[in-house]
């Protein structure tokens, strides 16, 4: 199991989930190191302060092997490009569970995998283009390496993407000090989620959950009450634009 820190210091916090966003794997653990010492770096040797600053010797160690700030900014890019395809599917497989008996009647009831990618899939192809401009891989294989490759963050990327379902932070501050109380309620909300929900596969006849319990970063729910807004009337749904999408299934 894998805690995030957060002890409530900022920025620390914010810049340890960050590294949890953009490098998840077990075999990435010198590069959250790298990207933790540069972030650090890049937000306090550029701010007025002190003239004389005590770090840690590990920071230092990590900041002379980490690459130029520009260039972890960009590896930081293309990963995020990638790793919101994952929260994506997640966040649609939190909506599908949700919204079960609201939803066109195609393939097994309820949230599936496939029915959430096949949504991602459509979208990116009807969509095309990611913020800046560059062109969304519509393979499936694509899609599915994606959430392979940050299914153990998928449920902190989702909880970003809630803030569109129900607005707890102003658009591009979800990370900021004031709102990270609400962003690490909501992650801790539909991690608890992707912990109990239960994948059935039935070639292998056995079941998963959405979330690996051994290698998911989790956030520590005795400091973060697992809470989530949502609208009341789940019929605000019923115009999603993934509903449409979703009558085009078929298993």
């Amino acid at each position: 199991m894998r805690i995030i820190p957060l002890l409530g210091l900022f920025p620390a916090d914010l810049i340890n989930t960050r590294c949890a966003l953009l490098f998840p794997g077990a075999e990435e653990e010198a590069r959250r190191r790298q990207y933790y010492a540069a972030d650090l770096a890049n937000g306090t040797f550029y701010e007025p302060g002190p003239e004389i600053i005590c770090w840690q010797v590990d920071q230092l160690q990590a900041l002379l092997e980490a690459p130029s700030w520009q260039e972890l900014r960009r590896e930081a890019t293309e990963r995020t490009k990638r790793a919101l395809l994952a929260g994506y599917i997640f966040t649609f497989m939190f909506l599908l569970r949700l919204l079960q008996d609201r939803l066109p009647n195609r393939g097994e009831k309820g949230a599936s995998l496939a029915k959430a990618k096949f949504i991602v899939r459509e979208w990116a192809l009807q969509e095309g283009v990611y913020g800046d401009g560059t062109p969304i891989p519509t393979s499936e294989k694509f899609i599915r390496d994606c959430w392979n490759d940050y299914r153990d963050v998928a449920h902190l990327w989702a909880a970003m993407e809630m803030n569109r379902v129900a607005e707890y932070a102003p658009f591009r501050q979800i990370l900021h000090p004031a709102y990270a109380d609400k962003f690490f309620e909501t992650a801790a909300y539909l991690q608890e989620f992707g912990l109990a929900h239960r994948l059935r596969n039935k070639a292998a006849k056995v079941q998963d959950t959405l979330l690996n319990p051994h290698t998911c970063w989790r956030i520590d729910i005795e400091r973060y009450r697992p809470r989530i807004l949502l609208p009341v009337d789940p019929a605000v749904f019923d115009d999603a634009p993934f509903m449409p999408i979703l009558r085009r299934y078929a298993a």
